[in-house]
């Protein structure tokens, strides 16, 4: 079997399709990474928020600690914290009045 060149619009097509098949594996690659990089992340905006959360636990013990052995602070305290929450299931958590008065 001979040899036959190929006239340049068969060449044409065949680069073209290896041109669409490399631009479907890139998409797909890419696809892939911007899905793992938005996972990624989420991840760390969900461990940011846990160790806020954490933070959060722990200041709000040691105020409370505090508060209970510093009296005079601990009014302060809670005169503060009477004027600032306002949410009903926060202030009931906190065994401050409803403010109905």
């Amino acid at each position: 079997m001979a040899y036959r060149k190929k006239d340049p619009a068969e060449s044409l097509e065949e680069l073209k399709a290896k041109k669409a098949a490399l631009r479907a594996q890139f998409d797909d690659k890419l696809g892939k990474l911007e899905r793992e990089i938005k996972a990624t992340e989420a991840k760390r905006r969900r461990e940011e928020e846990k160790i806020r959360t954490r933070q959060k636990i722990i200041v709000g013990a040691v105020v409370l600690e505090h508060a209970e052995r510093n009296p005079e602070w601990g009014r302060d305290l809670w005169d503060i914290l009477n004027r600032a929450v306002t949410k009903p299931d926060q202030r009931k958590t906190l065994g401050l009045d409803d403010g109905s008065d």
